[in-house]
């Protein structure tokens, strides 16, 4: 059984963004009566970092511009900065120890479109002073990085670990460790086998 986020912890709400949403229309075959209002299925435009775009990120100063003719936008992959900065302390929480919020900014043609590792970069997570601003800290062997709604950093690492880090320090206050789980090769349960 997965640990559950500690409750002090507020986890990230879905916020709109610029993304251009599609509204999909009938399917071929079967229906999709109970999932478009239950899971929110829509049709999200190809751009790199797809779903940090509908949490709200966005592209830094410095990154180029897409090409009219990159219909996926995979071409400038490996040149894409995203960046969010850390949302506004709840109930009085310490900003970060600079005084300033940070910005999580991430890099790497991998973390823009989570396929294909072989042909682009890795993930690179840093957080910055401002979304082109300089360096101030490395976040490094971490493979997925966002902000909790309390300015917690939340991370995956490439190891296998979940991870609530402090909003001022990036100490670890919570981690579960993914990575002995494995998976259960017996007969799926009898709820698997409809929606």
């Amino acid at each position: 059984m997965i640990n559950r986020w500690p409750a002090h912890v507020r986890t990230p709400r879905r916020i709109r963004s610029q993304v251009a949403v599609v509204v999909l229309g009938p399917p071929d075959a079967g229906d999709t009566d109970g999932l478009s209002g239950r899971y929110g299925l829509a049709m999200t435009e190809p751009a790199a970092y797809p779903v940090e775009r509908r949490r709200g990120w966005r592209e830094t100063p410095d990154t180029p511009a897409r090409a009219v003719t990159d219909v996926w936008d995979e071409r400038r992959a490996d040149e894409v900065r995203m960046a969010r900065p850390q949302p506004e302390p709840i109930r009085g929480s310490a900003p970060w120890s600079g005084g300033t919020r940070p910005w999580l900014v991430v890099s790497g043609g991998y973390a823009a479109h989570r396929m294909l590792p072989q042909h682009h970069d890795p993930p690179r997570y840093e957080l910055r002073n401002g979304p082109a601003g300089s360096v101030m800290e490395h976040l490094d062997e971490v493979q997925w990085a966002d902000w909790a709604r309390g300015g917690e950093l939340l991370t995956a690492t490439t190891d296998g670990r979940l991870q609530i880090r402090d909003r001022s320090t990036l100490q670890v206050t919570w981690e579960h460790n993914l990575a002995p789980m494995r998976p259960n090769r017996g007969t799926p349960p009898a709820e698997a086998r409809h929606w």
